[in-house]
């Protein structure tokens, strides 16, 4: 009886297992469950494979990660709130091996999958719904080439206010004051209010119970007017720029120490990425100048935003008067009272004052899916 001959598949796999690719599951998020796993390990092998529970399995998964000189690229199965927290561990990791005096062996590339909610990072990268395929041509490419990958900035977010287990600070990719933080806040209320309940629970919890909270309690406290805060802008970096649409998105230089924005507003939020969630580009100017972050406020009427809903969406929205943009390195929001917060798509709780300074070391890249 002849020999069997061995696949070459295999042996490329366990090469793989061996030195290039890890994935780490969260098998908490929307988009994993066991079929997924079972998928997306026949990719990259049982052992570069870790289902994550909890963020204790998380950062145990990556120290093993972190501390193998061979592996080139950390896979974050879940959404945006996976990605960041993989980049907080990353950031922890390094800052403990500074203070140690050691260096660790691996700092990836992190590779998105579009397995979560909102997949904002997924529309920055070109991640598709088939993250089979994604992972698969991943790891072939890997064995052939360097990994193609968008050198990242990010923020760091130190907070006032916010529950006394909060971190000191938050490592993100965007973040928000007011109306969107207003409606993750509202969504916790109805998943907390059905928990209870199987039927309630498997029907609401999920992008459907958003559009339901948001229909319940966002929007009317929004007539009543009751999502508009005053607040004071001061960039604190060394420069930063305002953009006025009247010339274009011409950008006018403000000084550190310049109070750039004061006034009533709905929302406050930045991001380093164009992205929120589901495609929406809030953030048009973001990586329009590296190491900058777009910071957006806005007072408009909810009225003239669901009836220019295509534009905003989109990237294209401009009104001087009620829209204000601007590109900064650091910057100081004060509000003048508790004010709903998130990151990532996470509901952090209510913030006096916030600090939002760009990260723009080239520790954060992340996987090119657009690249040829």
């Amino acid at each position: 009886m002849p020999a069997l001959q061995p696949n070459p598949r295999i042996q490329a796999l366990s090469s793989i297992q061996q030195r290039s690719v890890a994935l780490i599951l969260n098998r908490n998020a929307k988009g994993v469950n066991k079929k997924v796993e079972s998928k997306l390990q026949g990719i990259v092998g049982p052992a570069r494979t870790f289902a994550c529970c909890s963020e204790e399995d998380a950062e145990h998964a990556l120290r093993k990660v972190m501390d193998d000189c061979e592996c080139k690229v950390v896979v974050c199965g879940g959404g945006d709130g996976t990605v960041t927290s993989l980049l907080n561990m990353m950031a922890k990791l390094r800052e403990e091996a500074v203070s140690n005096e050691r260096e660790l062996k691996s700092s990836p590339t992190m590779c998105v999958l579009r397995l979560g909610t909102g997949n904002a990072l997924a529309y920055l990268t070109g991640a598709q719904k088939n993250y089979a395929k994604d992972l698969s041509d991943l790891v072939d490419h890997v064995e052939e080439e360097e990994v193609p990958e968008i050198p990242t900035s990010t923020i760091c977010l130190t907070a006032e206010g916010l529950p006394s287990d909060s971190p000191d600070k938050m490592h993100c990719f965007f973040a928000g004051l007011g109306y969107d933080a207003r409606m993750l806040q509202d969504y916790m209320w109805l998943r907390d209010k059905t928990k209870e309940n199987r039927f309630l629970s498997k029907m609401l919890h999920n992008p459907l119970g958003y559009l339901v909270a948001l229909a319940l309690r966002t929007l009317p406290a929004t007539m009543r007017g009751e999502h508009v805060f005053h607040v004071k802008v001061t960039n604190l970096g060394e420069d930063a720029y305002s953009m006025d649409p009247r010339r274009g998105d011409w950008a006018f230089e403000c000084k550190k120490g310049q109070v750039i924005y004061e006034g009533e507003t709905g929302i406050v939020s930045v991001g380093t990425v164009p992205y929120y969630g589901g495609g929406f580009r809030l953030f048009p100017f973001a990586g329009v100048r590296p190491g900058y972050a777009h910071l957006r406020l806005s007072h408009i009427h909810p009225a003239a935003a669901t009836f220019n809903i295509r534009p905003l969406w989109q990237g294209t929205y401009r009104d001087y008067k009620h829209v204000h943009d601007f590109l900064v390195k650091d910057v100081m929001v004060e509000v003048d009272q508790p004010t709903p917060l998130h990151h990532s798509g996470d509901f952090m709780g209510t913030a006096s004052k916030v600090r939002f300074q760009v990260t723009s070391d080239g520790s954060t890249r992340l996987v090119d899916f657009f690249e040829d």
